[in-house]
């Protein structure tokens, strides 16, 4: 053999070789994933599957003398968070995993907070964001989760008690199957 014709094989050979994990990532994913997007101003965490995007929190841009944060600091943290969350909680491989995903507005150490659950009844398993003291906590978050979860979003509402006299804590419950798997995974 000759030694141009080995080199070419090498070189072909360290091609193919630091391409497969570009060509690995571009293969269409089973499973979506959060991101923070700009849509008309308005910082939105969305689910992005395939293409496709559903919107799941609009940020408003007040939010920051409730938190301390902006709303695109908030929608990038809140992605990230659900991203973990998802990955950890939720297999499409797993028929044991929830197939629901819900938003529950509760306190947290006696703060304001938004959780990620699968039982909406439940406790939150994962704090998403927490929101500046207030005297009213869960009312305060409450209020804040109905105003930036996506109306489409909305239809399953549940109710359960919380630790602030009087005021039950919400939950808004979604199919995880179509809003982190999407259609595909019903097939």
């Amino acid at each position: 053999m000759s030694l141009k014709y080995i080199s070419s094989l090498a070189t072909l050979g360290i091609i193919a070789f630091a391409a497969a994990p570009a060509l690995a990532g571009s293969e269409a994913s089973d499973s979506a994933n959060f991101a923070c997007v700009s849509e008309n101003g308005t910082a939105v965490t969305v689910s992005q599957l395939n293409g496709n995007t559903k919107a799941v929190f609009r940020w408003q841009e007040n939010l920051s003398e409730l938190s301390g944060a902006n709303a695109t600091e908030l929608c990038n943290d809140v992605a990230m968070r659900l991203n973990e969350y998802v990955a950890a909680n939720y297999a499409a491989e797993n028929d044991n995993s929830s197939k629901i995903l819900s938003f529950r507005a509760d306190q947290q150490l006696g703060l304001p907070a938004i959780c990620a659950t699968n039982d909406p009844k439940g406790s939150c398993e994962a704090v998403l964001f927490t929101l500046s003291p207030t005297e009213k906590p869960v009312q305060t978050a409450n209020n804040l989760l109905t105003a930036i979860l996506d109306e489409d979003l909305q239809s399953n509402k549940v109710g359960s008690q919380s630790s602030e006299r009087g005021v039950q804590s919400i939950s808004y419950s979604i199919s995880i199957l179509d809003l982190i798997f999407g259609p595909k995974f019903l097939k």
